[in-house]
């Protein structure tokens, strides 16, 4: 039985990994290339469904080669396709991602058919029961934002619990807030929607309070290696990274929401399911890739068992 969906973008992605990036005119050798089919939803989905929680990826892909890879990855993996969409008259979006030595990743995308995602795919979805099987479900800002805020909204009346990944940053309707069971933004994401500039724990802290005051019941600020910061109206949490030898950091914060959303549904506290995501997303920056860096549930497991990590309320 599905227990997660990822309503979410899907891209095809060409990697270069130079060793610096180049200055304004100027080209540079890339020391490696690859593609792959990666964004926030498809990833954060697989990021799931690889830790043991069957999870079901909605969007939208172009009928051509980046599209056909998508269904392809998708049963290589187990998962269901029943709510991947073709649209003929859109490209699957595709983008550029330029990793630095060190892991720092620049993306640059074209959203191509993530735009063509419609309201009445999430009413179709709807009755084919989705909304009824899961108990949660993760989005985020790279698809059509109308889209976006209607599947949200439909989601959280059959009492769902909704995680929203507000990135890229960009103006969403601010009615969805009271609906979101969980916000997930990095630093830089807090800092744009808020207006606070967060630069630490304690600034972090401000901005997640910013959000609860807009209606969000738990709110989650990733700080990258330094930790995560999770609130609501009765936790102030700081919960650190786990120290590892970063290579690529592309499919981090994706690893971690989908991570979290398989904590939540396995049944673990907010705080565990966070140090759970810590684990995952720290396992997945020692490797390439993004999808192909995000691990499953033996890894992460070996990786708690010889770390001597406890988390309390895991079943």
């Amino acid at each position: 039985m599905t227990k997660v969906a990822v309503v979410g973008s899907q891209f095809g992605i060409h990697f270069f990994r130079p060793k610096a990036l180049p200055e304004k005119g100027e080209t540079v050798m890339a020391q490696s290339y690859n593609s792959e089919i990666a964004a926030k939803g498809l990833d954060t989905a697989v990021g799931c469904h690889r830790l043991g929680v069957p999870t079901a990826y909605c969007g939208c892909v172009g009928e051509d080669e980046f599209g056909k890879r998508t269904f392809e990855f998708m049963d290589d993996e187990n998962m269901t396709t029943k709510y991947v969409v073709v649209d003929k008259n859109s490209f699957t979006g595709v983008g550029t991602c330029i990793i630095e030595d060190g892991g720092q990743n620049y993306v640059i995308v074209a959203r191509g058919a993530n735009d063509a995602i419609s309201k009445e795919d999430i009413d179709k979805f709807e009755r084919e029961g989705l909304f009824d099987e899961i108990e949660y479900m993760g989005t985020g800002l790279e698809i059509n934002l109308e889209t976006m805020v209607y599947a949200v909204k439909r989601a959280h009346a059959h009492g769902v619990k909704v995680l929203l990944d507000p990135a890229p940053v960009a103006e969403f309707d601010e009615s969805i807030y009271p609906c979101l069971e969980f916000i997930k933004p990095n630093e830089t994401e807090a800092s744009a929607l808020t207006g606070i500039d967060v630069t630490n724990e304690q600034s972090a802290i401000q901005a997640a309070r910013w959000f609860l005051a807009k209606g969000v019941k738990h709110v989650i600020v990733t700080l990258g290696a330094n930790g995560v910061v999770f609130v609501d109206d009765t936790h102030e949490q700081y919960i650190p990274s786990f120290k590892v030898k970063a290579v690529d950091a592309s499919g981090a914060g994706d690893t971690f929401g989908g991570a979290f959303l398989a904590g939540m549904a396995k049944g673990y506290d907010i705080a565990d399911a966070i140090v759970f995501a810590n684990v995952a997303a720290g396992i997945s920056v020692t490797k390439v890739g993004c999808i192909e860096s995000m691990p499953r549930l033996d890894e992460v497991e070996q990786f708690i068992k010889d770390n001597n990590i406890i988390l309390a309320s895991a079943k």
